[in-house]
């Protein structure tokens, strides 16, 4: 299968990830940046005739979708869909030049999938820009050049002004690609090189981005702009660095199931189905523990006393039961699946990702030493790992403000992870001796990294199908990071 086949399989699967849960997508927050949009429609003026959050190139797409579409949400979810599609299958091919092994990326693609179907879709700029940011820096550095630089420049100042703190962690990531490519190999540093290709994407980001501080400064002002935007970030943020999570790291005890809780008696109520007679009410009532309390009322209602209303044995009731009050059938199919507990398995998800950039960065100064130790050039490939890896890990870093948000970097996460699954860039010389070493090393380290990773996907992907409310009802107290 070619490359081409394969990125547009993997925007046919996002695709149909995305039309399966469109239904769990529908509420306020999936919609935030709709009511600037219809302000800007309306003829109003930002950061005169209204506050504007920090957010104005997203607003503008918004409008324009809806001009498009005449004022109505599938233009935002057209929007946020296409976006998600693209920053999936832009980090499919990161991972695929990261690994060099297509097996590898698929096996990935596994797993992000089912933490696409999780993901808020108003998430899709994170999802996008952080994917586009980290190929453009890669093919600066695989033939650096203005041109190059200045295609960096711009994918900086589209992630700054799609949310500001975006374009700052970009630039910092690209300041380490420009100074990096130019340091690494003895032949390229050139003075006036990296100051042409530093210069292209400097300038290049501050044209783009000069109308949009003239408008700023002629209405608020700069000053005034900044200050307030910053309080309105930081007001009622509890922010904890979430690496040190990684200290308690312990997949025995996160992902072991829940302990069955202790028999809850209480009295339920519900309908019985027309075609359920006297005869088999009785037998179905004795078979679960229900005693019968009264029934049935006006309403044809009956009450009944269960020995244990936490008894997941309840759930058969639903083939001959409506209406039911005093049973919660979420809480019963969780305790039937017996899944682990949902705050335990987030949590291991989150130190997994965290775990990612740390070790790609470890493999990559592992590599540069056994290559010098070697006398062997370095891969150009270990340079790029550790600017992507670096920027992975300063989002982790800033945007997990708790466990639940590392769903929004779960494609370009899986991606980067193929390198840790693959031995991509060695000559063949290398590859042999170390070929018996490694494939026995790699099989211990991989079968139960699978293992984990396999079971947290099974246990998200379950949650999701039996508790996409409660996935929903969680999202809408997160507006806007």
């Amino acid at each position: 299968m070619g490359s081409r086949s394969l990125l547009l399989l993997v925007a046919l699967l996002d695709a149909g990830v995305l039309v399966l849960t469109a239904g769990h997508q529908i509420y306020d927050t999936n919609f935030y940046s709709l009511w600037e949009a219809t302000a800007l429609g309306a003829g109003d003026h930002p950061y005169r005739d209204f506050f504007e959050w920090g957010i104005p190139l997203q607003a503008l797409v918004s409008l324009a979708a809806q001009t498009l579409v005449g004022n109505r949400l599938v233009g935002e979810f057209a929007v946020q869909w296409l976006g998600i599609i693209a920053g999936s299958v832009i980090a499919f091919h990161v991972g695929l030049r990261a690994s060099g092994s297509i097996v590898w990326s698929l096996v990935m693609l596994a797993f992000a999938l089912p933490l696409t179907a999780t993901t808020a879709t108003y998430h899709y700029p994170k999802l996008l820009l952080y994917p586009v940011a980290t190929w453009l820096m890669w093919r600066y550095m695989d033939a650096p050049r203005p041109g190059r630089a200045a295609m960096v420049g711009a994918a900086t100042t589209a992630a700054f002004l799609f949310r500001h703190d975006h374009g700052v962690y970009v630039a910092g990531a690209t300041v380490l690609a420009i100074v990096l490519t130019r340091l690494v190999a003895p032949s390229s540093r050139n003075l006036r090189s990296w100051m042409m290709e530093g210069g292209a994407a400097a300038a290049t980001a501050l044209a783009l981005l000069a109308p949009w501080l003239i408008l700023v400064h002629s209405s608020e002002g700069l000053p005034e702009y900044i200050r307030s935007r910053y309080e309105r970030y930081a007001l009622g943020r509890h922010y904890r660095n979430p690496y040190p999570s990684l200290l308690t790291m312990n997949p025995i005890r996160t992902l072991t199931p829940e302990e069955p809780p202790q028999p809850e008696a209480g009295v339920v109520s519900f309908e019985w189905l027309e075609h359920v007679d006297e005869a088999q009410r009785t037998r179905i009532a004795a078979d679960y523990g229900l005693r019968l309390v009264n029934g049935p009322d006006g309403k044809g209602r009956w009450e009944y006393e269960a020995q244990n209303r936490l008894d997941p044995r309840l759930l058969g009731l639903q083939a001959v039961i409506n209406n039911a009050s005093g049973l919660d059938w979420q809480r019963l199919s969780e305790l039937r699946w017996r899944l682990p507990a949902p705050d335990d398995s987030v949590l291991w998800l989150q130190q997994v990702a965290l775990l990612v950039p740390v070790l790609l960065l470890v493999g990559a100064g592992l590599e540069v030493l056994r290559s010098r130790r070697l006398r062997e050039p370095v891969s150009p490939g270990v340079y790029r790992i550790v600017v992507a890896a670096t920027l992975l890990g300063v989002i982790d870093w800033r945007l997990f403000l708790d466990p639940s948000y590392v769903t929004v970097v779960a494609p370009l996460t899986a991606a980067l992870s193929t390198r840790l699954l693959a031995c991509p860039g060695l000559p063949d010389s290398r590859r042999r001796r170390a070929a018996r070493g490694d494939r026995r090393r790699h099989l211990r380290v991989r079968a139960p990294l699978a293992h984990l990773l396999a079971l947290e996907a099974g246990s998200r992907t379950a949650r999701r199908v039996r508790g996409a409310d409660r996935v929903t009802a969680d999202r809408r107290v997160r507006p806007s990071r």
